[in-house]
């Protein structure tokens, strides 16, 4: 709950504000409990706290510290109920409102801690903290340009308020401001060299601009710093192609992994990492091992895949997109042929195939984007349906597809200027390709598709930042394959949009063939620059940064042979696919 390194250059009046005029008046009051939440006695602290407040119940400080400990027992009810206590005794004073609203954050209530924070900015209009704490809630909430504007408002009342500068640095990277983003970073550094968040930051940076010799640096650095810190040794492994003389790296991220036990928070990281160490080394078993442990532990950590709630998705959308859907549907949607959307399973290619049209200058490679999936939720309230999505597509009308699709093209129209093709590379837009047709019968989907064995063993080698539920077992990544092949099969019998079938093994064994394919079913003549997507300079945010800066390669294809000794569960669950999918080319 504490803010750690924020340098605020307050006066002993502001400190005083911020306490109520507690600090130095009854801060030994509060010491006892202080020292026995110290060595671990909960109990003795919670008593402790609530005497003193019996005592002296206008010091903020106590009520404070006991909401804090209370929050760390997970006890947030109590926690939030004497915050709001303290806030009523001293409205004056600003800390029980910023603890409530960072209390809010962290349980995952954002949209609490906003209006908490709106609502102590009305009072507080001149307080760094303030405005900190609101865009960082609002971050949280998914409101990354409002988020980003009050943190640079608390950075305008405070520029050495190290925090706000370090989550602004975050928003702009996530919003894809590379130079704003690197611009946060390297003023933090100036102000605060040993920061090993912000190294990571600019890291992440320069590593999505594809300056992978400067983004390894820096996460040197930061491991350097602090080898604890969240997704840095995914970070750094993801830098380089290890050797055999890489042994001393090598060795000490092997000693990180076993201090690791101690970090909660990174020990699936240094799992994750060290497998794909082991993987570039060849050294398959270890490999495999450590992605197992990494597995093991990331799912400890994440909600369970109901698989259940996933063919009831595919069956509805099935059922709703039908032939009939379509002839009743007809080019109800926006003409345009900006659009191209590249779908198809996690790690099959679909970063390559984005870099690849990227590259022809008249392409504007968008990245993922939500936008898709957030136009289908508002499509219930939109056609006041009673019944939710995709269900309530069969009521879409002309000019709600057209007021969504014009919503989308303006969105992306930010972003991609006046480019011929705007590429969207979503790979769960597999699952709303009904939706995109109906929105923008001329769009081009990109379909990739990929060994399913190499497919899903390259998704049990990757810890993905949130969701995807169902990629941490492999029993569990064959039958979400499962599924997403039965819904792939009915958009090749359904869809009146001719997907593009960009298979990765063919692309690989004929690259300008196939290249020359892709370009010219996306309406586009030819452009070398396609052959040579590499030397595209370009943000890149997937996982798969690192490989797209590579010209082609065979080591991905058949992969899986091997871990074939460790995979007779996965091919047990995947044999309806491997025996009756459209076949796959293999060079």
């Amino acid at each position: 709950m504490a803010r750690k390194g924020n340098k605020r250059k307050s006066s002993d009046h502001r400190k005083r504000r911020r306490t109520g005029g507690a600090a130095g008046r009854h801060v030994a009051a509060l010491e006892p409990g202080l020292q026995a939440q110290a060595r671990g006695d909960l109990r003795e602290a919670e008593a402790s706290f609530k005497q003193v407040i019996e005592r002296h119940p206008q010091l903020v400080d106590a009520h404070v510290a006991l909401a804090t400990l209370l929050a760390r027992q997970e006890r947030l009810s109590e926690a939030e109920s004497w915050l709001k206590k303290a806030i009523e005794l001293r409205p004056s004073v600003v800390a029980p409102r910023l603890v409530l609203a960072e209390l809010y954050r962290s349980f995952a209530r954002p949209r609490q801690a906003v209006d908490t924070m709106l609502d102590c900015i009305d009072r507080f209009r001149h307080d760094a903290d303030a405005h900190y704490q609101l865009g960082f809630a609002q971050l949280v909430a998914g409101d990354l340009e409002q988020g980003a504007e009050n943190l640079k408002h608390a950075l305008r009342l405070n520029a050495d308020h190290i925090e706000a500068r370090l989550r602004l640095g975050q928003a702009l990277h996530v919003s894809k401001d590379a130079r704003g983003a690197e611009s946060a970073f390297r003023e933090l550094l100036r102000r605060e060299p040993d920061h090993g968040r912000a190294w990571l930051g600019l890291g992440q940076v320069l590593m999505r601009a594809g300056n992978v010799k400067e983004a390894r640096e820096c996460f040197l650095r930061a491991m350097t710093l602090n080898p604890a810190l969240p997704d840095l040794s995914t970070a750094l492994v993801r830098s380089k192609r290890y050797t055999e003389d890489d042994a001393e790296e090598v060795e000490r991220l092997i000693e990180l992994s076993v201090e690791s036990r101690r970090w909660p928070d990174v020990r699936a990281d240094y799992r994750f990492a060290l497998g794909k160490v082991m993987d570039d080394l060849k050294r398959y078993d270890e490999a495999f091992e450590y992605y197992s442990e990494g597995n093991r532990l990331a799912r400890e950590q994440r909600n369970r895949f109901d698989l259940q709630k996933l063919t009831l998705v595919v069956d509805r959308i099935m059922q709703t997109f039908s032939v009939e859907y379509f002839a009743d549907h007809d080019s109800i949607g926006d003409p345009s042929a900006v659009p191209v959307f590249v779908v198809g399973m996690q790690r099959s290619g679909t970063t390559l195939a984005e870099q690849i049209l990227a590259s022809h200058p008249a392409v504007f490679g968008a990245d993922e984007l939500p936008y898709i999936d957030d136009l289908s939720h508002q499509l219930t309230g939109l056609l006041r349906a009673d019944v939710s999505y995709p269900r309530c597509a069969s009521l879409l009308t002309a000019e709600v597809a057209r007021e969504l699709a014009g919503e989308y093209l303006s969105r992306i129209r930010e972003i991609g200027a006046d480019a011929q093709r705007i590429v969207d590379k979503m790979p769960g837009n597999l699952f709303h390709a009904g939706f995109i047709a109906s929105l923008f019968p001329n769009a081009k989907i990109v379909h990739c598709r990929r060994d399913p064995l190499d497919v899903s063993l390259s998704i049990f080698f990757q810890q993905f930042e949130n969701g995807h539920e169902w990629a941490y077992s492999l029993e569990e990544i064959a039958a979400y394959y499962c599924e997403y092949q039965r819904a792939v099969s009915h958009w090749r019998k359904v869809l009146p949009i001719q997907m593009f079938e960009l298979e990765y093994e063919n692309l690989i064994a004929n690259q300008e063939s196939v290249t020359r394919e892709l370009i010219d079913y996306c309406g586009l003549p030819w452009d070398a620059q396609c052959l040579e997507y590499f030397q595209t300079r370009r943000q890149v945010g997937s996982a798969s940064n690192w490989q797209v800066r590579q010209p082609i390669y065979t080591r991905s294809v058949a992969r899986w042979k091997h871990y074939e000794s460790h995979l007779q569960v996965l091919k047990s669950r995947l044999e309806p696919v491997l025996s009756t999918q459209h076949p796959v080319h293999t060079p």
